[in-house]
Order: C-alpha cells, then structure tokens, then sequence
C-alpha cells in the first residue's frame, strides 16, 4: 500500500494551506501569488507550480529556519535559490505539489509605498543629479513591473500596502520597442562572433563545454531574441511573445517551430555540427527577414566571413 502523505493534495488545497499559515504568523505581512496561477491568459494546468511573494521583517529568518514549511506540508526536497541576493525556496512536496517560495523584506514595500510617490514628483530635479536614486528606483520597479505582467493577485495584506506597491510598478517600456538598427547589428554581430568561437571549441572536440555551456548561455538566448523580433516584425510590436520563450510554439512562426528540432546539440561531434550550422541557417533567415520589414540594413560581411570560417572547421574535423 502506498504510504500516507501529509501534504497539499493540489493547488487549491496548497494556496489554502499557505493563506492559513500566512495568517497565524505575525510577521508574515503579506502574500501575492505570481505567474500562471495569478493569471487568465494560460492560467495554471495539472503541472504547474505556484509562485508565493511573502512579505515578511527578515526574510533570512525562513532560510536558516526551514522548519515553517513542515506547517505547511511534509516536504520530499527543498533548496534555496542560487542566485545572488535571491530569498527564494523552491519546494516539491511529498505529495507532487510543488511552490516557489520568494520571500521580500516588508521594510521595503513600506518605504517604497511611502516615498515613491514623492520621488516621482521630484523626479525632473533629480534626474539632473549624478546617478539619480530616482532613476535606479523607478528601473527597479519597472524591472518588478515587467515580471509581474505574468500575472499577480493578492491573497493577503494585513497592513493594506501591498495593492498600493502593485499600483507603482511600471512595465518596461523596451517591452514593446522596436529595436533600433544598432540593437539589431548588435545582436546579429553577437551571434556571428560566438558562431566563430563555438566552431573552434567543436573543431577542439569540446563537446560538453559546447553543449551545456555555449548553447544554453548564446546560441540559444540569441536565437530567441531573434524569433521574438520577427514575430514582433510581422505582427506588430504590442504582439505578446512572453518571457523566456514561454508558449513559443503558439506565438512563433509556424515554420520556425518546425526548424527548431534542428537546432539542438547532442553530446555527439556530428549531431552538434549539424546543429550549429541548422541554427546558423535558422538565425540568418529570421535576421534577414526582421531586417527587411524594419528596414535595417543586414550585416552580410559578418555573416559571409564567419560562415566561410566554419564551413572550412567542418569540413577539416575529421
């Protein structure tokens, strides 16, 4: 027989569970749910997870300390967030459930709802000054901005500041800009340079260092970049593309979804180099159509240089 768990049974269940805990701690000020779970446009599934923003006096306290989440349910792994200064604990239940945990110094959120209004006011005064605070407040909050246009709701407030932060926060506004002609040549330069480089790491037979490093950290981000611009290109720049490449096979170009099984590298020299030069076949053509519809002129020396130095790579592998 299966052994008996005590953990949420589903999403429900977990957002009960938290919103319960949340309430009985008094240092818990506030909780807002984030991504799928928040939103109505591709609202959480069967296998989604929820993203808990918990505001609270030492968020430190909930990372030396796990025993909290035992409150909430037996747990089977747990580990903190690895990026710098990230409080955050992604958590699988025992149950299969699984949350993100970002815990937030309430300090902040208060002083933010209190001087940002007024650091607006000043803003053309202090934007005059040698790197204005005003600038890196208001970037901060559009940063916060862009994210939670992923979706946010509020489950809890006990101090009624939380939906007068959510009020500040501002998207991005590159969010919806047309890149300009030096963005552009910029990105495509930036992919031709590490196409070069990847090609001698390959021709030296470093197969892992290319395959989890340089693909997942250049080849792949700028690819994207490229897929989104001509997305946008085609459909207008207020088209939504979402972050991360989320919900690409719906956004993208149906052709480019079909391109894309090509474009991934195996831990295996041939299987790598046919990857490296679909990606390469891919990049190009979507450069050169996005050029095209915004009226850029395309780097084609770069491309034709770089391409005639990998082909010579290729054909010398053996």
């Amino acid at each position: 027989m299966p052994r008996s768990v005590d953990g949420p049974v589903d999403l429900d269940d977990l957002e009960a569970r938290v919103l319960a805990w949340g309430k009985a701690r008094k240092d818990v000020r506030g909780i807002l749910i984030l991504g799928s779970r928040a939103r109505t446009d591709h609202p959480a599934d069967e296998w989604s997870d929820i993203d808990f923003a918990i505001a609270v006096k030492d968020p430190e306290r909930y990372m030396r300390d796990r025993r909290w989440v035992a409150d909430i349910g037996q747990t089977a792994a747990s580990y903190r967030d690895p990026n710098p200064g990230g409080v955050t604990l992604h958590t699988l239940f025992a149950s299969g459930v699984y949350a993100d945990f970002g815990f937030i110094p309430i300090a902040d959120v208060r002083q933010a709802v209190t001087f940002m209004p007024w650091v607006r006011r000043l803003a053309p005064v202090l934007d005059r000054l040698p790197a204005s605070i005003a600038s890196g407040l208001e970037e901060q909050l559009q940063e916060s901005g862009a994210y939670l246009q992923t979706g946010v709701r509020t489950i809890l407030d006990k101090d009624g500041v939380a939906e007068r932060f959510l009020g500040l926060l501002t998207p991005l506004p590159e969010a919806t800009a047309s890149p300009s002609a030096h963005d552009f040549t910029e990105v495509v330069s930036e992919f031709w340079f590490n196409t070069a480089r990847i090609a001698k790491h390959l021709r030296r037979g470093e197969l892992w260092y290319v395959t989890s490093n340089d693909w997942s950290n250049y080849m792949q981000p700028l690819l994207l970049r490229m897929i989104e611009w001509h997305a946008k290109a085609r459909h207008g720049f207020d088209y939504e593309t979402w972050r991360d490449g989320r919900f690409l096979e719906e956004w993208a170009d149906p052709a480019t979804v079909a391109r894309l099984k090509g474009t991934y590298a195996d831990h295996d020299e041939d299987a790598a180099w046919k990857a490296l030069l679909a990606t390469m076949d891919l990049f190009r053509d979507l450069a050169r159509d996005t050029a095209k519809r915004l009226n850029f002129d395309y780097p084609s020396e770069a491309d034709d240089t770089i391409t005639e130095q990998v082909t010579r790579l290729h054909s010398e592998r053996r």
